[in-house]
């Protein structure tokens, strides 16, 4: 099929997209991000293209402006089975040709099956391995991931990929996935420890996002303890900027500044909000001379300002593989809450210092040990260029996609991308040695 006739549905989980495009200041993730400019940069070459969010408040099917159809299944996540035809409904009256998963919705995956229509699946939040009570409670929907219909499944990270395969879906059809590519300059070295006493300053940074979900409170009460034990420390917030943090991908920019204007808009109205927000808390505090702000303008800014610090703490898991990739570039230690991505890619007193999530005292001492043993933080210095190495993803979301809509048999090239994605895949043995 010719991209021009095809008919492209974007399954998501419980994402109400209508806010946005109403030019409301609608906070986005990097996965609203790559959702919505895929959509715009899509609309103008194929026949029509939806979102349909599997859980809404109210049942809803309406068409944007931007020619963007948005559906929301007005179903709970504790509906009954029957309701189930809503969703199938819903899904019908589109006429979908290609369907990309968000979220593994069962429902929408066994009508797409059924009617044998082409999709893939790509997953951002299956972490967990699954012990046997939940690999029978998944049977049904590992079979349908399995159906010759779903030609790819992704995840994003290579640990979710092999979580998957251990669960019993087909590694020749599992691609690990990344948000963004990270081009790592290869000139920095090992660093070594600069701070000689308790009167020198420990320089702190945070990249990422500043609304209550990042935990940089928990970041400001292991500074105000350290400050109380008579620890010199700086802290350079740089927030999450409408160019870059939430944006999580490139490449599918060309030809739709309008709609990205428009995304860019909605996260920095949600930013200001965030950092009123936060401004008090340091006022609470009293580290109004501890802390500076600074919007996270683009990934060399960001690269400096991490080798410029002697530490860079990530006390959540929004966008943390991406933070993690940039701090490992810049070869500065790295202190991190324990988490599903933490874990995949990083070892305590290996090549960071973690520490509990939430647990801002544990966060001060891990601070404080690394910034005392010269040995460890060169060590740890030393180790990140290898988590860098095992860290590295070639897929990328936007990227992946594109391939799989011009895999096809008759298209241009297309024995060539149906070859690149098989040479991603799980089964090509390519990550082993990671």
């Amino acid at each position: 099929m010719n991209i021009e006739n095809a008919r492209l549905l974007i399954v998501v989980k419980d994402k109400d997209y209508r806010p946005h495009f109403a030019h409301s200041s609608q906070r986005l993730e990097a996965a609203d991000w790559n959702i919505l400019s895929l959509t715009a940069h899509w609309r103008s070459q194929m026949q029509d293209i939806a979102i349909f969010s599997t859980y809404s408040t109210t049942l809803y099917s309406l068409d944007t402006d931007s020619g963007i159809r948005l559906m929301g299944s007005g179903l709970s996540p504790d509906h009954d089975f029957l309701s189930n035809r809503q969703k199938d409904r819903l899904v019908a009256d589109f006429c979908p040709t290609h369907i990309i998963f968000c979220t593994a919705d069962l429902t929408v995956l066994t009508w797409a099956n059924r009617n044998r229509i082409s999709s893939v699946v790509l997953l951002n939040d299956w972490n967990e391995p699954l012990g046997w009570m939940k690999q029978r409670q998944h049977a049904k929907l590992i079979k349908q991931l399995n159906h010759p219909s779903v030609e790819w499944v992704g995840s994003h990270g290579i640990e979710a990929c092999q979580i998957l395969a251990t669960s019993g879906i087909s590694s020749s059809k599992l691609i690990p996935w990344e948000w963004s590519e990270i081009d790592p300059p290869a000139q920095y070295p090992p660093k070594q420890l600069r701070y000689r006493c308790d009167h020198d300053t420990i320089e702190l940074v945070y990249i990422g996002a500043v609304n209550a979900e990042s935990k940089v409170l928990d970041l400001l009460l292991a500074v105000d303890y350290l400050q109380h034990k008579g620890k010199a420390i700086q802290l350079t917030l740089l927030y999450a900027a409408a160019d870059n943090l939430n944006r999580g991908g490139k490449g599918v920019e060309n030809g739709i500044e309008n709609d990205v204007e428009d995304i860019k808009i909605g996260i920095q109205a949600a930013a200001e909000q965030d950092l009123t927000m936060l401004r008090s808390h340091i006022q609470t505090f009293n580290l109004y001379k501890t802390v500076t702000f600074a919007a996270a303008l683009n990934e060399h800014a960001m690269l400096q300002q991490m080798r410029a610090a002697d530490l860079v703490v990530v006390p959540n898991q929004i966008g943390s593989l991406r933070i993690l990739r940039l701090a490992m570039a810049a070869r500065t230690p790295i202190i991190a809450a324990d988490h599903p991505t933490t874990r995949e890619h990083l070892c305590h007193g290996i090549n960071a210092m973690i520490f509990p999530v939430g647990n801002a005292k544990s966060m001060a001492h891990r601070i404080e040990r690394i910034m005392s043993q010269p040995q460890l933080y060169a060590q740890i210095s030393e180790a990140l260029e290898l988590a860098l190495h095992r860290a590295k993803v070639p897929a990328r979301w936007t990227q992946l996609i594109d391939y799989w809509l011009h895999s096809g048999k008759t298209m241009p090239a297309g024995k060539d991308k149906y070859q690149q994605l098989r040479n991603w895949a799980v089964s090509s043995g390519r990550y082993t040695q990671l």
